[in-house]
């Protein structure tokens, strides 16, 4: 007796194995992701501190298995963006300009690295600490236009931290107190911010 062969059995065989291989990398990432769902659900209840915490160890995953920086780059990408906002929310702006640094080619760190080197200008004392401090913000914020063209937010910041460094410039024995022209910049504040963190 001789067995005949379905040409369509084969295809039929390797759909049903992709499908399953397909499942096992779905539960996998799931799995593997849940830190980040986990942020996410934490920043939407306001949980600063707790979407900061979950947003590390997700990026430590990353860091753990590198190539998954370039699989899933628009997942790394929010979870670092997130980060920044996060930094400059809770007002470690120390820290969201040194993130920025090591993450530049991340969407919204040269902006958060203006709006946090700009707040550095709001405290300093002195002038020429101002007028330092506000330098590099608005070079942030140039950086910034650069690869967002069309960015209203760092398109306002850069002209007002220009016209500041204009008058403290021209004038930095009348320097008048920043308070006022400082309430201008974008985003208004954690409360109320202009940028939201992006969300899955």
């Amino acid at each position: 007796m001789r067995l005949v062969w379905h040409s369509n059995r084969p295809s039929f065989t390797v759909a049903v194995v992709m499908m399953f291989i397909l499942g096992c990398a779905l539960v996998t990432y799931a799995m593997w992701s849940k830190p980040v769902a986990e942020a996410d659900a934490a920043l939407r209840a306001g949980d600063l501190q707790a979407a900061m915490k979950l947003y590390a160890v997700s990026e430590a995953r990353f860091d753990q298995l590198r190539f998954t920086k370039q699989l899933l780059r628009p997942d790394f990408e929010r979870i670092e963006s997130n980060q920044l906002w996060l930094l400059y929310a809770l007002e470690q702006f120390d820290d969201t300009i040194e993130r920025s640094d090591s993450y530049a080619a991340i969407p919204g760190s040269h902006f958060w690295a203006g709006c946090a080197l700009f707040e550095k200008a709001r405290a300093e004392a002195q002038v020429k600490g101002r007028i330092l401090w506000l330098g590099r913000a608005q070079e942030e914020f140039r950086k910034a236009l650069e690869l967002t063209p069309d960015d209203w937010d760092a398109k306002f910041n850069y002209e007002i931290t220009g016209r500041l460094l204009a008058a403290l410039r021209k004038q930095p024995e009348k320097a008048p107190p920043m308070e006022m022209e400082m309430e201008m910049l974008r985003p208004k504040g954690k409360d109320e911010p202009i940028k939201k963190p992006k969300i899955g």
